[in-house]
């Protein structure tokens, strides 16, 4: 919501203190937080789904290098703090006009993402997910190293 270069209401970076400016990345399987988070993730749903769950490193980075995702496209937002909509209101002009969020194409995406997860979705029973209780000292669980790539 904020551009990098934003000021707070004190005319001060609003990205300054212990807030980080996000930013895209390229994932990179030779990372060892990119791959941290994918390889227990994976994993983590492996074992929901009662599914075997792949502990063998290489053999995950490689599937990992294999896969692509499309670049990432700033979509652009107008954001207007409540000190900023006061201000406005004050002067008397109008509000920010926002380009719409989605697009038609984003919500073809959807529907065909949604398809796609239905079709895959047929076999599985609910009955038959397997809950997982969090035990932080089991160091094969992923549960930490999970917790450790998203941080």
């Amino acid at each position: 919501m904020f551009a990098p270069d934003s000021l707070d209401s004190h005319g001060q970076p609003f990205w300054s203190g212990p807030k980080r400016c996000p930013d895209p990345c390229e994932f990179s399987a030779n990372d060892a937080t990119h791959f941290g988070f994918v390889n227990s993730c994976a994993n983590l749903i492996a074992f929901n789904l009662g599914i075997q769950q792949n502990r063998n490193v290489e053999e995950v980075r490689a599937i990992a290098a294999k896969c692509t995702a499309k670049s990432y496209v700033k979509k652009v937002l107008v954001v207007e703090t409540p000190e900023q909509a006061k201000a406005r209101e004050e002067r008397k002009e109008p509000p920010p006009v926002a380009a719409p969020v989605s697009s038609a194409d984003d919500e073809e995406n959807l529907q065909k993402l949604m398809t796609e997860l239905k079709a895959l979705i047929v076999n599985i029973k609910k009955d038959e997910l397997q809950a997982a209780e969090f035990e932080k000292d089991d160091e094969t669980n992923f549960h930490i190293d999970y917790i450790h790539a998203t941080a």
